[in-house]
């Protein structure tokens, strides 16, 4: 199933830091939600972007779901022709004029992790001696 002319199916997640064991940040991305989407590039540059050139690696996505997307917010493509590429919101959503919400994106090359469900490290199960 599509939505129209977006054709990918994508997870929307948050950026969550937290200090781990030892005082180091740790960034997890739990899922914000689902939406469908389309990733292409800029057609808006002059209007939208000052003098008319786009920051290389940019693109544009589209999207109908209500989703509250945010800058640095990853949206992962589960399904679709752009499945398997994620990329990082760096503007907030906009829409332009003819009722599509547009948000510029970029590449995402780190690594997403998932909050962990169990809190306690492999190997903390000590079952009290040798």
């Amino acid at each position: 199933m599509r939505a129209g002319r977006l054709r990918s199916r994508a997870e929307i997640r948050r950026p969550t830091e937290t200090r781990g064991q030892y005082g180091e940040v740790e960034t997890t991305y739990p899922l914000v939600g689902m939406a469908w989407v389309d990733v292409r590039v800029p057609r808006r540059m002059l209007a939208n972007y000052g003098a008319g050139e786009v920051p290389t690696g940019t693109m544009e996505i589209e999207m109908r779901d209500r989703i509250d997307l945010r800058v640095r917010d990853a949206i992962v493509i589960v399904a679709g022709p752009e499945a398997g590429t994620r990329w990082r919101a760096i503007t907030p959503p906009h829409r332009p004029g003819r009722g599509e919400l547009l948000a510029m994106v970029e590449v995402l090359d780190e690594e997403i992790r998932e909050p962990d469900s169990d809190p306690e490290e492999p190997g903390d199960d000590d079952e009290g001696g040798p």
